[in-house]
């Protein structure tokens, strides 16, 4: 699916479906000229751990109603990070706290 303008309506997608499943400070950083891994890196943050778990449940059965595939989150809620790779976008979930510690939006937004 590496048709630009797929994935970039893809994005738009979860980035509304994270809203309507009440993430909050959801944002989506470019990567394509800084990196290969993907496209896209979007961070979302949810309000606990079971937030998280319902949150990565209900995003991974989003993504395979469009039928991108059976994956499995990676990460454990309880550490407060759980990552879904779909290949051309990367979906960080955080709790509140970790996200604070990690701040994945700093080492990608400076990244040269």
């Amino acid at each position: 699916m590496k048709e630009n303008k797929n994935i970039e309506v893809l994005k738009n997608e979860i980035i509304e479906e994270l809203d309507n499943l009440k993430a909050k400070d959801i944002i989506s950083i470019d990567i394509r000229k800084m990196s290969s891994l993907a496209d896209f890196i979007i961070i979302a943050t949810g309000r606990s751990s079971k937030h998280l778990d319902a949150t990565a449940s209900n995003i991974k059965t989003f993504l395979k109603i469009k039928d991108l595939g059976n994956f499995k989150p990676e990460g454990i809620s309880e550490g407060g990070w759980v990552v879904l790779d779909i290949g051309d976008i990367i979906i960080h979930l955080f709790t509140e706290e970790v996200r604070e510690v990690y701040n994945l939006e700093k080492l990608w937004r400076f990244k040269k």
